[in-house]
């Protein structure tokens, strides 16, 4: 499928279950992108907005997209919707630069098992190659994955950070505090290594 003209917005699920689209080519004008917007289109294996004015990749955007294993995305986004991958298969995937707002909620229902950060992000990294999302500032491990390290420069786990994983072991070993829900769930678990003054939350 090809747009020409001045195309600016994809509604809310404005593709949802076309599942016979296999190509989209999309125009240099769009900007806006839907929640929802290719919901259970699940014969599109790549899609790329690198040449979009796109800002945002809203919730649930590519949720059930089976085969979609290549996201190509502007340097401009800012804002990563809750479950924008969710039920997709793309396995790695880069926080862009201009994004300061994660929850985990944002990768729910996603087959992640890479991450990493645009070194050029002012809020979050992923210091020495941790296969996590860190707050800078605080030294604050957000977001984890099963095979996620914790660099010895963090100093506290958030909450949920590593709840619904397959982390098998973990060493906390500069942890100060480790907040609620951080292992919630994590019932692969089986090696905790920790200093005797870390504040372990619920």
């Amino acid at each position: 499928m090809f747009f020409d003209g001045d195309l600016k917005e994809l509604g809310n699920s404005a593709f949802a279950g076309k599942t016979q689209l296999k190509n989209i080519t999309f125009p240099k004008t769009l900007s806006t992108l839907g929640s929802n917007v290719f919901e259970g289109c699940t014969s599109l294996s790549t899609l790329d907005f690198t040449h979009t004015l796109i800002t945002a990749l809203p919730s649930e955007a590519f949720k059930g997209c089976t085969n979609l294993t290549d996201l190509k995305i502007p340097n401009n986004i800012v804002s990563l919707g809750d479950g924008f991958l969710s039920g997709t298969n793309i396995t790695r995937f880069t926080i862009p630069s201009g994004v300061n707002s994660l929850t985990k909620q944002t990768f729910l229902g996603s087959n992640i098992s890479e991450i990493s950060v645009n070194n050029l992000n002012q809020t979050y990294d992923s210091r020495n190659e941790c296969n996590a999302v860190i707050h800078s500032k605080s030294d604050t491990l957000m977001l984890g994955f099963s095979g996620s390290t914790v660099p010895a420069t963090v100093t506290r786990i958030g909450q949920e950070a590593f709840s619904e994983t397959n982390i098998q072991q973990v060493d906390l070993q500069n942890v100060q505090k480790v907040e609620d829900k951080a292992f919630l769930n994590c019932t692969q678990l089986s090696t905790v290594t920790a200093e005797t003054t870390t504040d372990f939350g619920n």
